[in-house]
């Protein structure tokens, strides 16, 4: 999928309840530091046990968050729509992700380093 382009990036991001509380060159800093990545539904954004490696600001769309049994079934924990954010625990706390967290639709998330 196409990722969205830079007038498109900084309208979502102007419009997220954190984000849009940040002054504009510090927007622009966060922006320029982040990536901003389009996933299709369906794809995992970050699993269960990883290293910390972004804070995720979801632009567009829903995920939902979830730990996975041995048994492979699921335990739902929260569904996210836009504007959220997420894996900001695990970044901060520089500990182990605890949590898989799936789109469910088509989302735009701007990753910004851990």
């Amino acid at each position: 999928m196409n990722e969205p382009g830079e007038s498109e990036v900084k309208a979502l991001a102007a419009s997220h309840a954190l984000l849009s509380a940040l002054e504009p060159k510090t927007l622009a800093a966060v922006i320029q530091a982040g990536k901003i990545v389009r996933y299709r539904a369906k794809r995992t954004v970050i699993k269960e046990g990883e290293a910390p490696q972004s804070v995720y600001c979801l632009l567009s769309g829903s995920v939902r968050v979830h730990h996975r049994r041995d048994d492979g079934t699921e335990l739902l924990v929260k569904l996210l729509s836009a504007p959220a954010l997420f894996g900001e625990i695990a970044a901060l706390g520089q500990i182990p992700v605890m949590e898989f967290v799936t789109t469910l639709q088509t989302c735009d998330v701007l990753q910004i380093p851990a």
